[in-house]
């Protein structure tokens, strides 16, 4: 996980590099654009994680049966997606999207590299959502990876390329890359996972029970693609791209440190919907509290020193750093946090099937209140900062009232939540980052001075987190882990 953090942060600095600001900015309103177009085939990947792990759960689940419908639909939507974007979606980019002067042909041939690139990971949603609940986490891990080093190549080979054609060069290796990542998912599916087999049939009552619960997943992903991506949009045509691209290396550090603790859920996530699916609620509870309590403590390892070194940690990751980016990471990493605390509640309320007013609600709100506020913020101080401030208080506001709904629908309570999770949470958060802080001040900002800064501060989190943030049960459990593990080596 660590190497993965690296090479995504690494990633990022080429691509600023190589790229410069403005290109960065156009190629990532272009990847805006089609995620806009996108949000119906993003609502599928809960619908068919969902229903297959749900399916292996049950004594009498019927898998193939299961894949092979969530096959059809993502192939079916996939067709839909690359007309829509091809006639649509160029047309809005030629007509709506601000593009600096000459650079629009370049903008349009990465538009339509990248839509290919899209589809493919598309398609690789159904071989995904087997291999996790099958609980393949091992060649989960291995792919995550490569996609990530492939990543990574691709950002360093466009500095060998013409000035010029750079852009275009990246989104073209990036296609490559899905492809290899398709490829690899697709050969270890034939081979690992009987159950992962095609076979078209047509079974109305399960492509009924997807399709509704697609549908509430896409309403949902509609509000957030409009507010997500409105942000986009209102930087562009309040402060330009270079304010695009800052808020583009802000979010590319926030899903790195992210995904750092969000991978410890995935691994989790297949036994909170099998417990449920098997009618085991009081074991579904305690895992849907302690997976979200050891992903928030993975990602405050990493934010903490971000957040409080941001500075030097920016100066020392993109060489020059645009004005305004120290801000915006610092704000943009309590999103992370957030979006991360309600994420085991969200796995929980897909087990229910009881997914309306939680998916709908939060996103309604957020879209009607996180646009016209941070617009009217924007226009009436001219500051970037104030505006990203104002989309952090609304979305902390959404994350407490996702989480009131969750409780609504679930075995989880509010008050459990309190005390099992934003208790300990918050008191490790608050002991660390004051440790942290002090550490920060006692060394200087050279690169020995930050890695014996993050060397201390890990020793002191993961004392803090075992004295603080763990229960009785949770301590005994991690030091016979560690017993057996020792064990195990020494024989």
């Amino acid at each position: 996980m660590l190497l993965t953090v690296w090479l995504n942060l690494w990633a990022t600095r080429l691509v600023l590099a190589n790229l410069g600001v403005e290109s960065m900015g156009v190629y990532n309103v272009v990847g805006s654009l089609i995620f806009f177009f996108s949000f119906v085939s993003i609502a599928t990947t809960p619908t068919i994680q969902r229903f297959i792990t749900f399916e292996l759960g049950r004594e009498d689940g019927d898998v193939p049966r299961v894949y092979s419908a969530a096959v059809s639909i993502v192939a079916a939507l996939a067709l839909v997606l690359l007309l829509l974007l091809g006639i649509v979606g160029e047309w809005v980019l030629r007509t709506f999207i601000v593009i600096p002067e000459g650079m629009l042909p370049a903008a349009v041939s990465v538009f339509r590299y990248s839509v290919l690139a899209s589809l493919l990971l598309m398609l690789c949603i159904p071989l995904q959502a087997v291999i996790i609940a099958y609980e393949r986490m091992s060649f989960f891990a291995i792919m995550a990876v490569v996609q990530v080093v492939l990543n990574w190549l691709a950002a360093y080979l466009i500095g060998f390329m013409a000035e010029g054609s750079r852009l275009l060069w990246y989104a073209i290796l990036l296609l490559g890359a899905n492809a290899a990542v398709l490829l690899a998912h697709w050969c270890y599916c034939r081979w690992q996972i009987p159950t992962a087999r095609y076979r078209w049939r047509w079974d109305k009552a399960l492509f009924r029970d997807m399709l509704s619960f697609t549908g509430y997943t896409t309403a949902s992903n509609a509000l957030y693609v409009a507010y997500s991506e409105g942000l986009v949009l209102v930087i562009n045509l309040t402060f330009g791209t270079a304010v695009n691209a800052v808020y583009t290396i802000a979010i590319q550090l926030k899903n790195t440190i992210t995904s750092f603790g969000m991978n410890i859920f995935k691994a989790a996530s297949p036994q909170v919907t099998k417990t449920y699916a098997d009618g085991d609620l009081e074991r579904h509870q305690q895992l849907v509290y302690a997976s979200c309590k050891a992903e928030l403590f993975m990602i405050l390892l990493l934010a903490i020193p971000c957040f409080i070194k941001a500075d030097y940690v920016l100066h020392l990751w993109l060489g020059d750093v645009p004005p305004y980016t120290v801000e915006f990471v610092r704000c943009i990493l309590l999103l992370g946090i957030s979006y991360a605390l309600s994420e085991p509640f969200r796995t929980a309320v897909y087990a229910t099937r009881r997914i309306r007013r939680f998916l709908i609600v939060p996103e309604a709100v957020y879209l009607l209140t996180v646009l016209p506020l941070c617009y009217l913020v924007s226009r009436l101080t001219g500051s970037p900062v104030a505006m990203v401030v104002c989309m952090v208080v609304v979305d902390l506001s959404v994350c407490a009232l996702r989480i009131w709904l969750a409780t609504k629908v679930t075995v989880l309570r509010v008050g459990d939540t309190l005390r099992q999770v934003l208790l300990p949470v918050g008191m490790v958060l608050l002991l660390s980052a004051s440790c942290c802080w002090g550490m920060a001040q006692l060394t200087a900002d050279t690169l020995p001075g930050l890695l014996l800064c993050l060397a201390v501060h890990a020793l002191l989190f993961i004392a803090i987190v075992y004295v603080v943030g763990l229960t009785v049960g949770e301590r005994t459990f991690v030091r016979s882990m560690i017993g057996h593990r020792f064990c195990h080596h020494k024989s």
